[in-house]
């Protein structure tokens, strides 16, 4: 949860964004979550795939950390609670186009 929060860029970016990088002559957006790599395009400008970079941040990123932030609330009020209803997370989706978050307890 801590790294993902932190959104720090790491010293060899060259792009200065998280996930952006130029190859080819193409900018290319990923990103990670869970152990997985997760491809979100090849664009022509830097800002195009910085904003979908972004776009994937809300959505899974931030997504994850709202309702794990409201699980966790639950779970440390009622320890039982938590041991009975683990938190199960899972990304549906191939393209930022239609990737969902799937999260429960």
């Amino acid at each position: 949860v801590e790294s993902i929060r932190s959104k720090a860029v790491r010293k060899d970016n060259t792009s200065g964004y998280t996930g952006v990088r130029k190859q080819r002559g193409k900018w290319i957006a990923q990103i990670n979550f869970q152990k997985v790599k997760y491809y979100l395009g090849s664009f022509e400008s830097m800002e195009e795939a910085i904003r979908v970079r972004k776009r994937a941040e809300q959505l899974l990123h931030d997504g994850f950390i709202n309702y794990f932030e409201k699980w966790k609330q639950k779970a440390d009020a009622d320890p039982r609670w938590g041991k009975e209803h683990p938190l199960h997370v899972m990304v549906e989706g191939k393209s930022i186009e239609d990737l969902e978050l799937i999260v429960g307890s």
